[in-house]
């Protein structure tokens, strides 16, 4: 899941970006005219001394060296492509060279985000400050699809996109149902409308957080962002 838009990296952040990429796992296909092989990532080792990755796959992998491969990983939805004679390989391992052209997501203010892959299926809750004297506001529980240390993006549904809005102050109470000790505020500092995987009416936005999360909570999601 993407959480913002991606654009080409820097190639001199590349030796960095696959180092810290390492336990995220992620996922590689092959696309052909009647279906997309996706292989489970569960690591990418970079060796930095011969400029290779070594990506381990969860299991055997059966794919055509003949063809394009095509690479995602989770720390921060980087991807990109292998050609023909750009990698081998080997059981469960792919070996190839250090791409020359890596997209994803730019590296956020607030630290270094972690991409919540869909099978980890993390969650807050969520209570919007009122606008005006009166309003009624209501508790939202609310898809998490990456966080840092002071940021957080979420997928918020087609029927409670209304409720939300650009700039509206809120306090998060607990965190994959685990209760926070005290609230967070913070405020909606994004809202994206169009974005790959994204249904129909729903929006991905961004929350600025007022303070870090603690440290025991940022470690549990960063676990899950790595799975």
């Amino acid at each position: 899941m993407v959480s913002g838009p991606l654009k080409y990296l820097d190639p001199s952040t590349f030796t960095e970006l696959f180092l810290i990429a390492t336990d995220y796992g992620g996922w590689c296909w092959q696309t052909s005219q009647d279906k997309k092989q996706l292989n489970q990532i569960e690591s990418v080792i970079y060796k930095e001394s011969l400029g290779t990755l070594i990506i381990q796959c969860k299991e055997m992998i059966d794919i055509n060296i003949e063809n394009t491969l095509f690479v995602k990983l989770n720390y921060r939805s980087l991807i990109f492509r292998l050609d023909p004679g750009q990698y081998l390989c080997d059981g469960t391992f792919i070996i190839c060279s250090l791409p020359k052209m890596v997209m994803g997501l730019d590296k956020r203010l607030g630290g270094d985000r972690f991409v919540m892959p869909g099978p980890a299926d993390v969650s807050l809750s969520l209570k919007k400050m009122e606008r005006y004297f009166g309003e009624i506001t209501f508790q939202l529980e609310l898809r998490v699809i990456d966080v840092s240390e002071q940021g957080i993006g979420i997928m918020v549904t087609s029927l409670n996109k209304h409720i939300l809005k650009h700039h509206d102050r809120f306090n998060i109470y607990s965190i994959d149902n685990r209760p926070l000790d005290r609230p967070i505020a913070g405020v909606i500092c994004y809202v994206q409308s169009k974005g790959e995987g994204m249904k129909r009416g729903d929006v991905r936005m961004g929350l600025k957080l007022n303070s870090r999360f603690d440290s025991e909570t940022f470690s549990y999601l960063k676990k899950k962002g790595q799975r």
